[in-house]
């Protein structure tokens, strides 16, 4: 072998050091006419089945152009190589050579062997460089330290710096015990020495470490336990990922269930009072007209002073089933442009007489505040809702502030819209997280047993959402309540009105037909419309009421009859009346006011909310003979 071919011999070898397979040839190919003498060389590399994978070729000085097939060529010398990566076959070389001066059989060999080494060594390498690039391009960052005082850190991937902001350099030799949470390393410590002295090979643990920021994060660590041959535990390595992610989207998860429990809740509660409210309003019905009866009877005082208390009885318990069916919108009211402040104000006076000794009621309420959408009825029962959980909040003294304003934008889909802004705070006892948490829920309540139904923040939340606004609750036990209620704005102005005249609710003598199948109710409500001037005839369905008409056009000046009825509803009545010519007035007594379609029966035709008081029926009755 010449000392000129000994040095490009080195200069292969140099060349085999070229990161990338194609480098390496693309490298080494043009040293190989010279190291052979030859006039011809080409470098064929085929895979594990065969398939061409790199043909790079030399020809009288020609590297380009179309490339010929070795096969013809005259006097070629072929030297054939199995390639092995990590003890595995992976393909073949080929170094074909038509010799020019003195062919050297033995550098060629040599050369042939020179490259398969090199390329064995580059597809090592090049496997270490894409399993690298998977772990620095990937979350998981793969570490290994000492079983030593401190966990000493040995070795780290690069991608901890992308994924925690530390620097690999801050951690290598240095221990990883200050790295882990100060809450959470007893616990960590604990867990590592209990799974090592149950022998485990592996254990996964959750905690959380510090970033390069000194910020808390939250991971997920799967360690690998390394013992040597006499059992001693000498490393840990493993990887860990940061868990942020999967934790956020469990809480989200979690505040989804919760909503879809209250939502499930919230359509419960609304089955119920579908399912109760005709009866229990019914009963309601019959007990109040029985006490205005009794009202018309009773001379002495005290004697009325309680049948006034029993009837504020019945009333409110008229009031919880209105509250029950607001949560579903059962009894949504029409809504109209509103002054959010008179309101308010009205609410205020409502309660102030009511407020426990000590508590120091403060209003500032913005009268500039634009009008909302609204029905003024639910909007004072939030606003006395939320003062009497205040001042029950403050039982032993404080401050109760309300304030009225207008904000920009509200909170989540209000974003961006203009809203009043509602804020009632005190000064009480405060709430836990717990119990903050479910503070919406029907019939959910702190107070003691016949001190609160559970409703009164749940209508709250009802009649809030019905109104297309936002409700929440900032609290922290011994730092009071401030509940802040957004609504959209409208730029409809609100209309200026006058309390109209009450009307007068004297009857005349007319004959009105009291259709009912709740026998008791439907006695006590035609000896309430005696009380007021009406004549009344009971009938139990709507069948008998219609052969009467058929009887005699004129034998009833209005019907007023129940809505939920076996064999025919009010509204079947009212369409079969219509369907034989009779234009009698209809009154339609029900529960549930909004659940009622009438807009297929021809006038007059008036709804009632049940249960009523005999002089609401009066004055509704005179309305429509007037």
């Amino acid at each position: 072998m010449t000392l000129e071919q000994l040095q490009v011999l080195r200069r292969v070898l140099t060349a085999s050091q070229t990161s990338g397979l194609a480098g390496l040839i693309a490298s080494v190919a043009p040293l190989l006419p010279a190291a052979l003498s030859a006039q011809r060389v080409a470098l064929v590399v085929n895979d594990a089945r065969g398939t061409e994978r790199i043909f790079a070729w030399y020809d009288e000085g020609r590297t380009d152009g179309p490339r010929p097939a070795p096969s013809s060529w005259s006097d070629v010398h072929v030297v054939h190589r199995e390639l092995q990566v990590e003890g595995r076959p992976d393909g073949a070389l080929q170094l074909i050579h038509s010799p020019g001066r003195a062919p050297d059989a033995a550098l060629a060999e040599a050369l042939a062997d020179v490259l398969v080494l090199a390329m064995a060594r580059e597809e090592v390498l090049s496997e270490e460089r894409r399993l690298t690039s998977l772990f620095n391009s990937g979350p998981v960052v793969v570490f290994r330290w000492r079983n030593a005082p401190g966990w000493p850190v040995e070795d780290v991937s690069p991608n901890v710096t992308k994924e925690f902001g530390l620097p690999v350099e801050s951690l290598l030799e240095q221990p990883y015990a200050p790295r882990v949470h100060p809450q959470d390393l007893e616990r960590v410590g604990t867990e590592v020495a209990a799974e090592v002295g149950r022998g485990r090979s592996y254990f996964e643990q959750q905690y959380r470490i510090l970033d390069g920021k000194g910020e808390p994060r939250s991971i997920y660590d799967f360690t690998h336990v390394v013992r040597d041959a006499d059992g001693r535990v000498t490393h840990f390595h493993g990887y860990l990922f940061d868990d942020s992610r999967r934790i956020e989207a469990e809480r989200a998860r979690e505040d989804l269930e919760r909503r879809l429990q209250q939502s499930q809740k919230l359509e419960a509660v609304g089955t119920l009072a579908s399912g109760v409210a005709h009866d229990f309003n019914n009963v309601l019905a019959s007990v109040l007209a029985h006490l205005e009866l009794a009202l018309t009877r009773v001379d002495d005082a005290q004697a009325r002073a309680d049948l006034d208390q029993a009837v504020q009885s019945a009333q409110h318990g008229r009031d919880v089933v209105k509250q029950m069916m607001l949560f579903t919108r059962a009894m949504g009211e029409p809504r109209a442009p509103l002054l959010l402040a008179p309101v308010v104000e009205h609410a205020l006076t409502l309660t102030r007489a009511s407020l426990p000794p000590g508590v120091t009621l403060k209003s500032d309420l913005d009268a500039a505040v634009p009008p909302v959408l609204a029905d003024a009825t639910q909007l004072e029962q939030v606003v006395l809702n939320l003062v009497s959980n205040a001042a029950h909040a403050m039982a032993g003294g404080g401050t109760l502030a309300v304030h009225l304003d207008v904000t920009s934008a509200g909170p989540g889909p209000l974003g961006g819209k203009r809203c009043a802004r509602l804020v009632v705070r005190d000064t009480g006892h405060g709430m836990p997280a717990e119990v903050l948490r479910r503070a919406f829920e029907p019939f959910f309540t702190t107070r003691e047993v016949g001190k609160g139904t559970g409703l009164g923040l749940a209508m709250v939340h009802g009649i809030v959402t019905a109104h297309e606004g936002a409700v929440a609750l900032d609290s922290q036990p011994g730092a009071g309540t401030c509940a802040t209620v957004w609504l959209p704005c409208t730029s409809t102005p609100a209309p200026l009105v006058s309390a109209p005249p009450a009307p007068d609710a004297e009857g005349r003598g007319e004959w009105i037909a009291v259709v009912d199948d709740h026998a008791a109710l439907a006695a006590a409500t035609a000896r309430l419309l005696e009380s007021f001037g009406f004549r009344a005839r009971v009938f139990g369905n709507g069948g008998e009421v219609l052969a009467a008409l058929q009887e005699d056009r004129l034998a009833f000046a209005v019907v007023l009859t129940d809505q939920s009825m076996p064999e025919m509803t009010g509204v079947e009545l009212a369409l079969a009346l219509r369907k034989e010519g009779l234009p009698t007035p209809v009154v339609l007594a029900t529960g549930l006011v909004t659940s009622v379609d009438v807009s297929q029966v021809a006038p007059p035709i008036e709804v009632l909310g049940k249960p009523y008081r005999g002089e609401e029926l009066a004055q509704l009755l005179v309305r429509l003979l007037r």
